[in-house]
């Protein structure tokens, strides 16, 4: 019927204009760093994608937090790094170098930071800074909660541009009703998605963030 040829006119144009997801990133992205506001998820991320490139994919991974500053910000992940028995690291101050020349024997470093008041604004650009001063190439991804309004996520996306997000990761879609606002950063930024978060089971809940995936999100759940 016509509502059916619709929308699979729909998909198709939705499909060409998303693109491929870009993951990690390359084989030349041997540092990858996840920014975003406090709560999106940022460290459980990590662990997941810890999770599918230490047991799956059999890589030599190391985790670093940049989280130095607040009481306990760290013990999630060195949690994680325990259960996963991989190294992990705490940059302090601007040694992000130094921590990630201890780890260069490690195929693939997953950098967290810690969530940023809005009102701080001096401390957006000065993780853009540390980030900058690693020594070696960062990939940065910026992790966006699902059901974020566009008003908020073109706020987020502003705030964090010191950090030179390469990629949008999209958290907590299990929480949305809709995604469409997420979708509109996308194409309003010019950033590729990477992955797709729909729970918070380490390292299930995670998955490429495929046209296909983001299509069915968006129309309301995959179709038969």
């Amino acid at each position: 019927d016509a509502r059916a040829g619709a929308e699979l006119e729909l998909r198709s144009l939705l499909h060409r204009r998303l693109g491929a997801p870009l993951g990690l990133g390359d084989d030349r992205s041997r540092v990858v760093a996840f920014v975003g506001p406090t709560g999106v998820g940022k460290t459980t991320t990590v662990a997941k994608l810890a999770a599918m490139a230490h047991l799956v994919g059999g890589k030599r991974i190391a985790l670093v937090s940049l989280d130095d500053g607040r009481i306990g910000g760290t013990a999630a992940l060195k949690a994680y790094a325990k259960l996963l028995d991989v190294p992990m690291s705490v940059a302090t101050g601007g040694g992000l170098a130094q921590t990630l020349a201890e780890h260069r024997d490690a195929e693939l470093v997953l950098v967290d930071t810690p969530g940023i008041s809005p009102t701080h604004t001096e401390a957006f650009d000065e993780l853009g800074r540390r980030l900058g001063r690693g020594g070696e190439p960062v990939l940065t991804h910026l992790c966006v909660a699902a059901a974020t309004r566009s008003e908020e996520l073109e706020r987020i996306a502003h705030l964090y541009r010191p950090s030179s997000p390469a990629a949008l990761l999209v958290t907590k879609a299990d929480e949305a009703i809709a995604i469409g606002s997420v979708l509109g950063l996308r194409f309003a930024a010019d950033l590729p998605l990477s992955f797709v978060t729909t729970g918070p089971q380490v390292p299930d809940d995670l998955t490429l963030a495929h046209p296909e995936v983001l299509i069915d999100l968006l129309l309301g759940g995959a179709r038969a």
